[in-house]
């Protein structure tokens, strides 16, 4: 009995890389694919539909922000029959903003099936992460509460280590200005 309760359990998982951590609800598995690189996969099924969730993290450059990041990353979905762009949002993970988009295309270009697919982009230690989440159109429902859990775990780790030590409270030396700057983790002074 203990070993099924352990079973049912949410998992936490720190990427092997230290990217990144979640925690991944019930019924979620690693899913590695060959060549991938840059993050992890996870999938469930709610019977015979399957949610697939990859994660992918890479450095980014001063000219980046969320949205060119989000357009290179969706890239190859644009490029797929019946692409159809349907809401951009900038909303938060944690203390993070992210940017939030939701799109469908064409399964295996079938007019008739639908994928859906929620994709997120936070910056955090010099690092854009992309959450990239798909299922069958007019499923989504069967996974939302599992994505928001699975977002709302999600810890980027990326460059935390060079990051961390300058992260913090800063005051201009020198200046007439009591102005207090906070640096954050997603590299902008507040």
């Amino acid at each position: 009995m203990l070993s099924a309760a352990v079973a049912l359990a949410d998992k936490p998982f720190t990427d092997s890389r230290d990217r990144f951590k979640l925690t991944l609800p019930t019924a979620w598995e690693l899913t590695p694919m060959p060549g991938d690189t840059e993050g992890m996969v996870f999938r469930r099924k709610v019977g015979d539909v399957p949610g697939i969730l990859a994660v992918k993290v890479a450095a980014v450059s001063p000219a980046d922000n969320h949205t060119t990041i989000m357009d290179v990353r969706t890239r190859p979905f644009q490029r797929e029959l019946g692409y159809d762009r349907q809401t951009e949002l900038n909303v938060k993970l944690g203390e993070l903003n992210a940017l939030r988009r939701t799109h469908t295309v064409f399964l295996n270009g079938d007019s008739e099936l639908k994928r859906y697919a929620v994709d997120h982009v936070v910056f955090a230690y010099g690092h854009a992460h992309f959450i990239h989440f798909e299922t069958a159109d007019g499923h989504y429902a069967s996974f939302q509460k599992d994505l928001a859990a699975i977002l709302a775990s999600y810890t980027p780790l990326a460059g935390r280590k060079l990051y961390q030590p300058v992260m913090g409270r800063w005051q201009l030396v020198g200046s007439s200005d009591a102005t207090l700057l906070a640096l954050g983790a997603d590299q902008f002074f507040t």
